[in-house]
């Protein structure tokens, strides 16, 4: 098949990175794989690059390399457009079918014409946030587009908020060779870790209350962090080692130097990072928002805690820590267990079952 995925400016960040392992899976089955992205511009925030108008006019696409996200000598082909401008009909291939991965997208998608390919919406999250246009975003769902979901909860509201039953649900897998670690003992000092982020939803000051706890009780405990932005002069004091922006192979060693990996999200529509953790044979302690809600089992895989709660996270990280060693291990072995089949290649086989299908 041939295959057009239109994303946004392609940043290092989770969905991306979905969709650049769905892409290089796919171009892998044999595929003809295209992704077409809005530009990177640093000198603008990421919210800015979400809420801010978008520029008209501009020059048409241009191949560039994958860049971090995908692998080196990947078959897909990566085009960019000049401008921070809509992605238009004359930047895109003629195609058997073309994929919007973001509600904007999927407004450019609904109205191209049949020769770019059969149209579809992979939706990874449910994108109604305060900071984005709502009524067009609800708008998008409704269009006439077959929609590929990450998980069951999306397949679900997909039905039951905008009357498609019709979803198709595609989970997301994990880069069994980025992210694994051997069987282990609990660390002497206790380390936990966490991904910082500024992102309101995604509960970044619940994890810094959680844990000042923590330290409180633990004087000697280890705290690390990564993600896209610098550390706030809360995790300073602390004294949290924290990582900006790590090349995809330092993530490994981030999740497996710790006993346990806290979140505190509000809402995900998978929640990845947690599916990392675990093949890194670290137990998570998150809340039921995204994959987690389905996969965690609470103290047999990890820990659920409800959102909103940082003593509750807190008192679920220190459970973690204070386990013998015997039941820690079996604890790391449960969630290294949980995600050991999962794998981008059936993953993308799913995604193009989907893309095949008449339904």
């Amino acid at each position: 098949m041939r295959i057009t995925f239109l994303t946004p400016p392609f940043a290092v960040c989770g969905g991306h990175r979905v969709i650049a392992s769905h892409a290089h899976e796919l171009a892998l089955l044999g595929n003809e794989v295209t992704v077409v992205s809005q530009p990177l511009l640093r000198n603008r925030s990421w919210l800015e690059r979400l809420t801010g108008s978008r520029r008209a006019n501009g020059s048409p696409a241009h191949e560039q390399d994958g860049g971090v996200l995908f692998p080196l000598g990947t078959k897909v082909r990566h085009l960019v457009i000049e401008s921070e401008r809509p992605i238009a009909e004359t930047d895109l291939p003629d195609a058997d079918a073309v994929v919007a991965t973001w509600w904007e997208t999927a407004e450019w998608v609904g109205k191209l014409s049949p020769s770019k390919g059969r149209k579809f919406y992979f939706v990874q999250g449910h994108e109604i946030f305060s900071f984005l246009p709502i009524d067009r975003v609800r708008a998008t769902y409704r269009l006439p587009l077959k929609k590929i979901v990450v998980a069951s909860w999306l397949r679900d509201v997909m039905a039951s908020e905008y009357g498609d039953p019709t979803a198709v649900v595609v989970p997301n897998a994990v880069n069994h060779q980025l992210f694994y670690a051997p069987p282990r003992q609990k660390q002497a000092t206790p380390v936990v870790g966490f991904i910082w982020t500024t992102t309101e939803v995604k509960g970044g000051g619940i994890v810094l209350q959680a844990v000042r706890i923590l330290q409180r009780s633990n004087p000697s405990l280890r705290m690390v962090s990564f993600g896209q932005v610098p550390p706030s002069q809360a995790m300073l004091k602390l004294g949290v080692l924290h990582k900006m922006l790590p090349p995809q192979d330092e993530l490994r060693s981030l999740y497996a130097t710790c006993d346990a990996w806290l979140m505190a999200s509000r809402s995900e529509g998978f929640f990845l990072p947690a599916m990392e953790a675990m093949a890194c044979r670290t137990p998570v302690v998150c809340t039921p928002t995204g994959w987690p809600a389905e996969a965690v089992r609470d103290r047999i895989n990890g820990r659920l805690v409800p959102f909103d709660d940082h003593v509750a996270l807190a008192d679920a990280a220190q459970w973690i820590i204070d386990l013998p060693d015997a039941q820690w291990r079996q604890l790391s072995e449960a969630a290294h267990a949980t995600v050991a089949t999962a794998s981008w290649r059936c993953s993308a086989q799913l995604f193009l079952d989907a893309l095949r299908s008449e339904a």
